[in-house]
C-alpha cells in the first residue's frame, strides 16, 4: 500500500504545477508574450523530470493493476528532425494540402475557432503577420 502523502501527494503536486505552467505558457501565446511563453513551456518540461530513480515493482504496480507507463525517449529526436529537414528541402514531403489556414497572432482566437468547428485541421500562426 502507498502513503499518500509521500509519492502520491507529490505527483498530485506536480500534475497540478504543470497544469499551471502551460496555461501560463497558452495566455503568453495569446498575448504575444514569446519569453513568457518560453518559461511556461520549461517549466513544464522541467516539471516532467525526476531528480531521483523512481523504482517500481512491475508485477505488483504494472502488470496486475493494468497501469499503462507512457515516456519519450529522446535517443532518436535529433535523427528524426534530419529526416524530416531532408524530406522537406528536397520537396520529397509536401505539407501544404495539411495547413489549411495561415493567420497572423492578432487572429489567433479566430483560427481556435475554425479548429473548434472543423473547418480548418492544421494553422500556421505568424507573430508578425502572415507571410
Amino acid at each position: 500500500m502507498l502513503n499518500p502523502w509521500g509519492f502520491p501527494l507529490l505527483n498530485t503536486m506536480i500534475l497540478l504545477c504543470s497544469g499551471t505552467t502551460v496555461t501560463y505558457a497558452h495566455h503568453s501565446l495569446i498575448h504575444g508574450d514569446r519569453n513568457g511563453l518560453k518559461i511556461g513551456l520549461w517549466m513544464t518540461i522541467l516539471l516532467g523530470l525526476t531528480s531521483k530513480p523512481i523504482s517500481l515493482n512491475f508485477s505488483e504496480d504494472i502488470i496486475f493493476k493494468g497501469i499503462t507507463v507512457q515516456g519519450i525517449n529522446g535517443r532518436r529526436m535529433y535523427q528524426t528532425w534530419y529526416q524530416m529537414t531532408a524530406l522537406l528541402k528536397n520537396g520529397k514531403l509536401n505539407l501544404h494540402p495539411v495547413i489549411t489556414d495561415r493567420i497572423p497572432m492578432k487572429d489567433f482566437g479566430q483560427a481556435m475557432e475554425r479548429l473548434k468547428t472543423g473547418e480548418a485541421s492544421k494553422i500556421l500562426v505568424y507573430p508578425n503577420g502572415v507571410r
